[in-house]
């Protein structure tokens, strides 16, 4: 099964790579929490169709790592910004009411 992008995913996409990966003078860039979140929400957008349960944190920080070789964050750092993004996703889940 081939997946497209939406325009919402293909925006977030090139919006994703106009941000800065390398601080002002070359050293590691690193990210606010929002910037953080937001690769987070795409990884879980991509695995979406592809399984049940979300990927896990250290396999988010691997991704993030690879696509943001620059960044330095931690995976305990990445850990807890999961969680809250699951549970958001989760808590949006609930409110939208299943289509007949």
């Amino acid at each position: 099964e081939v997946r497209t992008a939406t325009a919402a995913e293909a925006a977030a996409a090139a919006e994703e790579e106009k941000k800065p990966s390398v601080g002002n003078n070359g050293e590691p860039y690193v990210p606010n929490p929002e910037e953080i979140s937001e690769s987070i929400r795409t990884i879980l957008a991509e695995a979406e169709g592809g399984g049940t349960t979300p990927p896990s944190a250290k396999r988010v920080h691997k991704s993030i790592q690879s696509s943001r070789p620059n960044w330095k964050i931690s995976e305990k750092r990445v850990a807890k910004l999961l969680k809250k993004a699951t549970a958001a996703r989760a808590a949006a889940e609930e409110a939208t009411p299943p289509t007949p």
